[in-house]
């Protein structure tokens, strides 16, 4: 499981190596084969690097190890959206991940992957045999995974999604107060919003009593309700409750799945888990322009 960690973030530095030469060389003369082996190695090396860590180590690592991803995600996309308010060049942000995946790949070969040599990794008949009884695991994983799919669809909806297509022009009006602000600076207190909202749902519930699922989406309704309507001011700090229960339901769900999975169910309860969530981020991801459309023809109609 180790060494497939070590793998994805090959593919992962491979994957933005790419991106850095569409950017800095190839520009408009890219062939569109080569976009989609950046984007398909970039979401493999997620997946596989995702659901191996959260069967590798233990529970207390656990906690640290789902606090760390989103803290990596929005420093690029906090961080990210900094660097363009100051004019910077979008290649060198991708320049800069490559960079820091590097680092954590040499991090990862000398403290982690030397310690783990000798460990057993799941061969196919190990997977066979896992699918083949899937009854001892799908059941208690299946509530979970369909709320992360709900959760993610608001996720890919609103991270930033549709707000991209809402807040276009250079400057975003915020008409209760009558002030304005760079494009940039709005979508860095979004995300900021965003972002505080995932850590706190991880730290307040990881070690929580488990809770029904469900009950978690009604922050992202109210945060999705939050992001359209026709007020900046409103719409700039709906981040916070859209990934809030991304954040609860991720520590609640590792919570879940490891006190309830027999541990050699584990990886495939967990891959299971995340692929589920995934159709919900693929499903909001292609919703993007249906929601945009739908909120001009609402605001144009009733506003």
């Amino acid at each position: 499981m180790i060494l497939y960690q070590l793998i994805s973030q090959l593919m992962m530095a491979i994957s933005l190596g790419i991106f850095c030469l569409v950017l800095f060389h190839l520009k408009d003369r890219t062939p569109f084969p080569l976009l989609f082996v950046a984007y398909f190695l970039a979401g493999s090396a997620v997946g596989t690097f995702e659901s191996n860590l959260l069967v590798s180590v233990g529970s207390q690592n656990k906690f640290w190890s789902i606090l760390g991803i989103p803290i990596g995600v929005n420093m690029i996309t906090i961080g990210g959206f900094l660097l363009l308010a100051q004019g910077v060049f979008c290649g060198w942000i991708f320049l800069g991940s490559l960079v820091a995946v590097l680092v954590g790949m040499f991090i990862f070969s000398i403290r982690i992957f030397p310690a783990s040599v000798g460990s057993s990794n799941l061969t196919l008949r190990d997977l066979l045999f896992q699918v083949k009884n899937f009854r001892k695991w799908l059941p208690k994983i299946a509530i979970h995974s369909g709320a992360l799919a709900c959760c993610r669809v608001f996720g890919a909806l609103f991270n930033p999604g549709v707000l991209l297509y809402i807040y276009s022009s250079q400057y975003i009006n915020f008409t209760l107060y009558h002030r304005t602000l760079l494009k940039f600076y709005f979508f860095v207190i979004y995300n900021s919003t965003f972002f505080i909202g995932d850590m706190a749902g991880r730290q307040i519930m990881y070690n929580r009593k488990i809770v029904f699922p469900f009950l978690f989406l009604l922050f992202p309704l109210v945060g999705a309700t939050m992001a359209l309507l026709p007020w900046a001011e409103i719409a700039v700090i709906s981040g916070f409750f859209i990934q809030l229960a991304n954040g609860c339901i991720y520590a609640q769900s590792t919570r879940h799945i490891e006190a309830k999975v027999d541990p050699k169910y584990s990886l495939i309860s967990f891959s299971v888990w995340l692929f589920l969530g995934d159709i919900g981020s693929i499903i909001g991801t292609n919703s993007i322009q249906w929601v945009a459309m739908g909120r001009r023809y609402l605001l144009a109609r009733y506003f």
